[in-house]
Parts: C-alpha cells; sequence; structure tokens
C-alpha cells in the first residue's frame, strides 16, 4: 500500500451585488469520487465538495479584476449577518501503472483565508492510498507465511500440551505404584525375623549339646582320675611301705 498527498487551494469571489465577507464561521471540504479501471489501471473522477459559512459586513463587494483561476460566487443564503455558500470543486486523479487499486482519498486541514477586498481563499490536504501490484503479491505471500506460521506453532502446542499430559500420567501411575509397595518390605522382615528365630534356636541346641558333651567328658574323666585313697596307695607302694591290697572302686 502507497500513499501520496498534496495540497489543493481555491480562491472564491462574491459578485459586486453581494455583501462582503470579513470572516469564517464554518468550513467543510468533502470528497466524493468514483473509480474505474481503465486499461488494467485504476482512475478516479469527482469532485470535492466545500460548503462555508462566513460573516457578511454591512458594504458590497467593491467591483474587482478577476483572475483566470477565480472562482465567482454569484448567489448566498443569507442566515442574518452571516452567508452561507457551496461549490463542487471537480477533480481526477491518475494513478502510475504499477497501482492494482485504488484504496482512498481523504481531505483534512480544511481552513480559508479572507483578504481585505472579500477574496477568499480555501485551502485542504489529500492524501490518497493505492495497492501495488508487486507490493500486493509479497503482502499476500507474508499473510500466507504467517498464517502457516501461526498453524505450526498451534500444532506444536498441542504436541507440547500432550507429552505433558503424559508425563503427568506417568507420575500418577507411579506414584500409585509406590503406595502399593510398603506391604513387601513387611512380609521381608517377617521372613528375617523368622530366620533369625530359626538361627537362634539351630545356636542354642548346639550351645546345649556342647554343654552335654562337657559333662559327659568330666564323668567320664572322673572315672579315671584316681581319688586321694589311691594316690595314696600308689605312693606307698612306691616307697614300699604298704603291704596292704587294692581294690578299684
Amino acid at each position: 500500500m502507497r500513499e501520496v498527498q498534496w495540497q489543493v487551494q481555491e480562491q472564491f469571489v462574491f459578485q459586486p451585488t453581494l455583501q462582503k465577507p470579513i470572516s469564517m464561521k464554518q468550513l467543510q471540504v468533502t470528497p466524493q469520487f468514483s473509480e474505474e479501471m481503465i486499461e488494467g489501471h485504476p482512475k478516479i473522477s469527482g469532485i470535492y465538495h466545500v460548503s462555508m459559512t462566513c460573516a457578511l459586513s454591512d458594504e458590497q463587494m467593491n467591483a474587482i479584476e478577476l483572475e483566470d483561476e477565480q472562482i465567482v460566487i454569484d448567489t448566498i443564503d443569507l442566515q442574518g449577518r452571516d452567508g452561507y455558500f457551496e461549490y463542487a470543486v471537480p477533480f481526477h486523479i491518475e494513478f502510475p501503472p504499477e497501482a492494482a487499486k485504488a484504496a482512498t482519498v481523504q481531505v483534512s486541514d480544511a481552513h480559508a483565508v479572507i483578504e481585505e477586498n472579500g477574496c477568499i481563499t480555501v485551502i485542504w490536504d489529500v492524501q490518497c492510498m493505492y495497492e501495488v501490484e508487486g507490493i500486493q503479491r509479497e503482502q499476500q505471500q507474508v499473510e500466507k507465511k504467517q498464517q502457516e506460521t501461526k498453524k505450526a506453532t498451534v500444532a506444536n502446542n498441542h504436541v507440547i500440551q500432550k507429552a505433558a499430559q503424559q508425563e503427568k500420567q506417568e507420575v500418577k501411575n507411579e506414584q500409585k505404584s509406590v503406595k502399593k509397595q510398603p506391604v513387601e518390605p513387611q512380609m521381608a522382615k517377617e521372613e528375617n525375623e523368622q530366620l533369625e528365630q530359626h538361627h537362634q534356636s539351630s545356636n542354642d541346641q548346639e550351645d546345649a549339646h556342647e554343654e552335654k558333651e562337657v559333662a559327659q567328658d568330666e564323668e567320664d574323666l572322673s572315672k579315671v582320675i584316681p581319688d586321694d585313697h589311691v594316690l595314696s596307695f600308689f605312693q606307698q607302694l612306691a616307697d614300699g611301705t604298704s603291704k596292704k591290697s587294692f581294690i578299684a572302686r
């Protein structure tokens, strides 16, 4: 889209039979136009509708020498000490070859200057926008790319969201599994306690068996080792002083 601007200036003069304007009270400039395509390019034709209300003096306009570009106003509508008039200024706009379509024609900053002799100069700015073929295609390509990027972003966000939901579900499943696991450690604890009790029982049995064997050995030893009476007899016998016989008990 391209924009061009220019300024329009028109001068209005009341005929001598009318009262002389001294100040502007209201001014409006409105474009009215139609568009047509000529050899594939746009062309605009229309008018600038100028409407103005100005304060009037008691004096009539003096006859002045008109210039070629001045516009003579023959009649005005009297509204007390004010006068109202309107005029249609024709215009045509031709666009460069690269123009594809005209978009808008707008008017801004309309104002008027009234000279001492009663001549009214009206000035306004015009803005016109139009589409260019190459730029239009580029704009369409940019918009298409933006749409594709938006679709890709939406798809990517959908994949990320789905993966996040799946990961969240896996975490929930793991948490449920952890809550069920404390039963197994309890069973393992009971088995360990049973094994310890069995081991302790085996140790107790072994200790009792060892104590029994030690007692048996002491009993057998007591039978073999002679008491004091026997030892005394053996001593006397060795000395050759004993004549007694020995009966083992």
